[in-house]
């Protein structure tokens, strides 16, 4: 079945759904998070339309006293440009034109920790936990840097500068590779 989303702030940017595929969860640019629970059970009804939101609520607000104009949409949104689920599910990380990844709990809906240290908008984010127990979160943004964090601390682990490779001139997507081992 189609399943169509109900009126959404904003337009969507990125969705992703967890790793046992019954949540989905939606960024959109106005610094919306939207998830949605129970889509192995949902059947559908005459509407074709999603269930309720689980959850709904500003990740990463505007910044109304926005006075650099290389971010001169900040003051009034500030874009969801990616998103993930953390390994077991009990987290999602969000990265935004705000220049932060932020952290929230699956269960409350706290924000648990922002990472930054990105200069321009952090367009990517990836999750996984690999072989040995070692937990990781890969950002990437405008910048042209690669931040790798520590999944269980956030820690910084490392950064990865292409600043130099000419010819790049922005960072947009990164993954995880799923059959990567890293010890």
């Amino acid at each position: 079945p189609v399943m169509e989303v109900g009126k959404v702030e904003g337009s969507v940017i990125h969705m992703r759904l967890d790793g046992k595929h019954q949540r989905l969860a939606l960024g959109t640019s106005s610094g919306t998070l939207l998830v949605y629970d129970g889509l192995q059970s949902w059947t559908g009804d005459t509407s074709g339309s999603l269930p309720p939101p689980l959850a709904s609520f500003t990740a990463h607000p505007p910044r109304p006293n926005n006075v650099d104009m290389r971010f001169g949409q900040l003051a009034k949104q500030a874009e969801i440009w990616s998103l993930c689920w953390s390994p077991c599910g009990s987290r999602i990380a969000t990265c935004s034109e705000d220049q932060s990844t932020r952290i929230w709990d699956t269960y409350s809906w706290d924000l648990v920790t922002t990472l930054v240290g990105h200069t321009l908008a952090v367009t990517s984010v990836d999750w996984k936990e690999f072989e040995g127990g070692r937990n990781l979160i890969a950002t990437c943004a405008d910048d042209r840097s690669v931040r790798v964090t520590n999944g269980s601390t956030f820690d910084l682990v490392m950064v990865l500068d292409t600043r130099h490779i000419h010819g790049w001139h922005t960072l947009t997507y990164l993954s995880f590779d799923p059959q990567d081992v890293i010890n």
